[in-house]
C-alpha cells in the first residue's frame, strides 16, 4: 500500500524524468551493447556512474563531494579508463558497445540528482512504482521489434524473472533508499563494488577473457571504492 502513496503535481514531472533516466533510456542501451562486449566489462564499466553524478552534483547543484571521496571518484576514473582501452583496441564492435555503456552510465548520474529530493520526500517505493510505470510503455516498442527474432525459453524466462525482482525492483528500491539517506554521490559509488562482482562472475561462470588491463583497473577502482567510502573530515 506505500507504493501508492499520493505525489504532489508538482513533482510528478521529475518521476517521470526519473522513469526516462534510471529506467527506459539505460535499459534500452545496456542490452544492445551487451551484444557487442562482455558481461564482465559492461559491469566493469557500470563503475563511471559515481563519477557523472558527482559532475551533475557539482554544475547543477554545486554540490562538491569531501575531498576524500572527490580523491575516490577520481581513482575510480582512471580505473574506468583502464577497463575501457582494452575494448576500444578490439574493433568497431567493441567500441560501439563500451560506448552505449557509458552514455547509459550518464543517465544514471542525471538519474541518482533527480532521485534524492523525490525520495527524501516520499519514500523509495511511491517513486519507484510510478517511474516503473513510465517506462514501461517507453521500453515496449523495443521489445516488440525483438519479439519477432526471439523464440521462447524456461531458461530465457527464468532469467528475465530473476533479473525483473532481483537485479531491478529489489536493487533499485534499496538504493534508491540508500540514496535519500546518504546523497546521490556517496550513494552512487557502491556501483564500484557492482564492477568487482562483475569481473569475477564474468569470469568464473561465463569464462570470459581476461586482460591484464582490466585486472589492473579493477583493483585501482576498488581502491577508489574504499576512499569515497571512508568518513569525511568535518560536517
Amino acid at each position: 500500500p506505500g507504493a501508492r502513496a499520493r505525489i504532489d503535481r508538482a513533482d510528478r514531472g521529475r518521476v517521470v524524468l526519473l522513469g526516462v533516466l534510471w529506467l527506459a533510456f539505460p535499459m534500452t542501451l545496456y542490452p544492445i551493447a551487451q551484444q557487442h562486449i562482455s558481461s564482465g566489462l559492461t559491469g566493469m564499466l557500470g563503475a563511471s556512474i559515481p563519477v557523472f553524478t558527482a559532475v551533475v552534483a557539482g554544475v547543477v547543484h554545486r554540490q562538491l563531494p569531501a575531498r576524500i571521496h572527490g580523491v575516490g571518484i577520481a581513482v575510480g576514473a582512471v580505473g574506468i579508463v583502464l577497463l575501457g582501452l582494452p575494448a576500444l583496441g578490439a574493433g568497431r564492435n567493441s567500441a560501439v558497445g563500451v560506448g552505449l555503456i557509458v552514455m547509459a552510465c550518464v543517465s544514471y548520474g542525471l538519474a541518482f540528482n533527480v532521485a534524492v529530493p523525490l525520495v527524501r520526500r516520499y519514500g523509495a517505493m511511491p517513486v519507484f512504482w510510478r517511474a516503473l510505470l513510465v517506462s514501461v510503455p517507453l521500453t515496449l516498442p523495443y521489445a516488440l521489434v525483438g519479439l519477432r527474432h526471439s523464440t521462447f525459453g524456461w531458461r530465457s524466462l527464468a532469467a528475465n524473472v530473476t533479473l525483473g525482482a532481483g537485479g531491478t525492483a529489489i536493487a533499485f528500491v534499496l538504493l534508491l533508499t540508500l540514496t535519500a539517506r546518504a546523497g546521490a554521490t556517496r550513494s552512487s559509488m557502491t556501483t564500484y563494488l557492482e564492477a568487482a562482482f562483475a569481473f569475477a562472475l564474468g569470469t568464473i561462470i561465463r569464462h570470459e577473457p581476461v586482460r591484464a588491463l582490466e585486472v589492473v583497473g579493477c583493483g585501482t577502482l576498488l581502491v577508489g571504492a574504499w576512499l569515497s567510502s571512508r568518513s569525511a573530515a568535518g560536517p
